[in-house]
């Protein structure tokens, strides 16, 4: 923990590195600024190792010309910490430059106690954000079934999908970083890169659907040879059912959770740090698969709770919804924020 003197002249905290490092994003500090360390002395930010890394430079200003850290190979629409592009506008904070090359460990006990204090913390405005959410997409699922016109409301949920649930993912984020959140965020998809988002989501599905195709092709040929041996009066075998069964679960099911899994945390970096859809695949590719069973463990455990709770009379989704939301969040910060241990 810091304590930090501001630019009033008055003494600030304890506070994190992750605060510290939002105020550098947006302009409240500076490598001149004044820090204290527990236990130690006031100095100038740039003379603590561990904060001066998040200035992108020895100076604290940062440049273009910046040597990567740790191997790191930049990709387009990254905008590692101190980026003069990475965004000044309170909330938004730039990626770490080693985000690509460093470790990671996901405790989802830990993410779970997080995201219920967060829930806690804002349970009011976190279930009615979460119930506004789900009455907008069950809305435009109904109007989708009218007859004739629902071709339209169908298309417009493939537009408008993306962008609300990534203003969705900005309001807990924003609530995960002590930030207030509210109503509006909702919408803040439609504002923050709503080009992107709804790419995002319609070329994952695409991609998604392809994978699936050489299963179908399997599954649907081996159907169609137990058809042939029904009409002809013969019973298939015990083990040719189960060989349909394990080739339609082995070349679909498991390709498309291999997929969801490692573009899990993408409309996130799209909706909060700005990326383009694409590169924020690539860069959630590359991070997920350090340790993909690991994130295959998180992502079903809150997908568990979150049916335990809809199977409550759906009660209970107002609970976990929320609850959910927030630990998904307190996930995207410990695999995409600032280190708190950066040393």
């Amino acid at each position: 923990m810091y304590k930090i003197i501001g630019g009033d002249g008055k003494e600030y905290g304890p506070v994190t590195v992750e605060q510290i490092q939002q105020w550098i994003a947006q302009g409240r500090a500076n490598g001149q600024t004044k820090v204290q360390k527990e236990g130690g002395e006031f100095q100038p930010l740039a003379n603590h190792p561990e904060l001066a890394v998040l200035l992108g430079g020895a100076s604290g200003v940062f440049t273009a010309s910046a040597e990567p850290t740790q191997g790191f190979k930049p990709i387009l629409g990254f905008q590692p910490i101190g980026s003069s592009s990475g965004g000044g506008t309170a909330g938004e904070v730039a990626l770490p430059a080693d985000v690509l090359t460093r470790d990671f460990h996901l405790d989802i006990s830990d993410c779970l106690g997080r995201g219920w204090e967060l829930f806690k913390a804002n349970v009011g405005i976190a279930i009615g954000v979460v119930l506004l959410y789900v009455s907008i997409i069950f809305v435009i699922s109904l109007l989708g079934l009218i007859p004739c016109v629902g071709l339209i409301f169908s298309l417009a949920s493939m537009v408008v999908g993306g962008p609300l649930l990534g203003g969705l993912l900005y309001f807990s984020i924003k609530c995960s970083r002590g930030q207030e959140g509210g109503v509006n965020d909702l919408f803040a998809g439609f504002q923050r890169n709503f080009v992107h988002l709804v790419l995002a989501q319609i070329v994952q599905g695409i991609l998604i659907f392809l994978s699936m195709i050489p299963g179908i092709v399997l599954t649907v040929g081996t159907l169609l040879a137990m058809g042939v041996k029904f009409e002809k009066g013969v019973d298939p075998a015990p083990e040719a059912m189960l060989a349909a069964v394990g080739i339609f679960f082995v070349t679909i099911f498991v390709p498309v959770i291999y997929l969801s899994v490692r573009w899990a945390f993408t409309l996130p970096l799209v909706v909060d740090r700005k990326m383009d859809f694409w590169q924020a695949m690539v860069t959630r590719w590359k991070v997920v698969g350090k340790h993909w069973w690991m994130t295959f463990g998180f992502v079903s455990v809150i997908g568990l709770i979150n049916i335990a709770g809809i199977l409550c009379f759906c009660l209970g989704g107002l609970v976990t919804g929320p609850w959910m939301l927030f630990t998904y969040a307190s996930a995207y910060e410990k695999l995409f924020g600032p280190r708190t241990d950066a040393a």
